[in-house]
């Protein structure tokens, strides 16, 4: 990861200039790139994260949908669809489709703690309209 970010420093943080948003479902990451008129870089692991940011750096692709691994760049928003509170960043706002009201909660709280907005979706399609309103 250090070496990553050293990467990026020295070649002027060119992954700031990117509308990331970061979905905690794989499935929806997909859906997405294929709805979307925009070309969309998805990143879904670590391997080659540079080679393929510079890439779409590059290519003039502006928009990338990350899922919860991809933890170097910073989102507008994050849609959370399982439980895990750590992909919650202060004031990024948090978007979350969950039936579990303990998950809930925890999210809530965490939300609270960090100063972060957080709305509920109720179902996948409205999930995927907003993940799209933000990628523009």
């Amino acid at each position: 990861m250090k070496e990553l970010v050293k990467k990026l420093n020295q070649n002027n943080n060119f992954h700031l200039t990117f509308k990331v948003v970061q979905v905690t479902d794989d499935r929806i990451i997909d859906k997405i790139v294929q709805l979307s008129k925009k070309e969309i870089l998805a990143l879904k692991n670590n391997d080659n994260i540079f080679e393929n940011l510079l890439n779409a750096y590059n290519n003039n692709v502006k928009h990338i949908i990350c899922n919860e691994k991809i933890e170097i760049l910073l989102p507008l928003a994050t849609f959370i669809t399982k439980e895990n509170v750590d992909v919650i960043k202060p004031i990024i706002p948090v978007y979350y489709y969950l039936k579990d009201n303990r998950i809930i909660q925890k999210i809530k709280t965490q939300c609270n703690k960090t100063y972060t907005s957080y709305k509920q979706i109720k179902t996948e399609e409205e999930l995927i309209n907003t993940i799209l309103f933000y990628i523009g």
